[in-house]
């Protein structure tokens, strides 16, 4: 999975912490069409929908 995500680092000092966020490196669309030949894994509704209406 090397290359498919970005890691970014996030501190929000004391009160709100610190915690990554990812987001994909590669075009959405091409992810889903990748993890869509997986059997048994099922995507998030919200990943449905986004790529969907970029249809």
């Amino acid at each position: 999975m090397l290359g498919i995500l970005d890691r970014h680092s996030r501190n929000e000092g004391r009160s709100g912490g610190q915690y990554y966020e990812y987001e994909f490196a590669v075009d959405l669309d091409l992810v889903a069409n990748v993890v869509s030949d997986f059997e048994g894994l099922a995507l998030p509704r919200q990943v449905v929908e986004l790529t969907e209406s970029i249809e």
